[in-house]
């Protein structure tokens, strides 16, 4: 089952469905497609060499122009609405993915756009290894300007990857002063990388399946 992310509206919800897909023998895979595609796999193999030293911090940021507008589901608390459900899971992501733990909450900050929604938060986190992360995302950003971006801090450079939500639409990697890697279509659509990673997962644990 390929899950449209967030996963779950919260931890509970989520234990239920790791359980319901075990009690039924089905794989349950959440759709970032992002973590499939070249240009990110590139910056993790680009962080485990050691490529800017020993990670220190770790800044993600998601902001896009949502307006509130009726039945806009992005702002519907019983669907789990808010800036961190939408924009702010795909943060969330990033920085587990590059810790390579999980991150505990040590202060967050947050600007409502209703009683019932966020339109900005700013959780800052600390994961087990004493690396400190910033999360950043905004449904109504000031600006109004699409901004999508991750910045890793390291005690020997900086890596900076632009646009990883979306690197199939063109994307940019740098490393301390390094001359950006392009990120074009021509390393795969976002689904066109995801798919496949997916269907080798089930092939691999299950074997090949044959039709009839």
């Amino acid at each position: 089952m390929l899950v449209e992310k967030p996963f779950a509206s919260n931890a509970q919800d989520a234990a239920q469905m790791v359980a319901a897909a075990r009690a039924a023998d089905r794989h349950l895979i959440e759709g970032f497609h992002y973590r499939f595609h070249p240009l990110f796999e590139r910056a993790l193999t680009a962080l485990r060499s050691g490529a800017i030293g020993k990670i220190r911090h770790i800044e993600a940021v998601f902001n896009a122009n949502l307006p509130d507008t009726p039945g806009e589901l992005r702002y519907i608390e019983e669907l789990g609405g808010g800036a961190l459900m939408d924009l702010g899971c795909y943060c969330m992501h990033w920085i587990r993915t590059v810790a390579g733990d999980e991150p505990t909450v040590v202060s967050a900050s947050a600007r409502c756009a209703t009683p019932a929604s966020t339109s900005t938060s700013r959780p800052n986190s600390r994961s087990p290894a004493a690396r400190r992360a910033t999360l950043k995302c905004s449904m109504q950003p000031d600006d109004g300007v699409l901004f999508r971006r991750l910045r890793v801090q390291g005690d020997a450079g900086v890596l900076e990857l632009d646009n990883p939500v979306s690197p199939h639409s063109g994307a940019t990697l740098s490393i301390e002063s390094a001359t950006p890697l392009d990120a074009a279509d021509r390393l795969g659509r976002r689904h066109h990388v995801s798919l496949p990673a997916a269907a080798t997962c089930i092939e691999v644990i299950e074997g090949p399946r044959r039709s009839r």
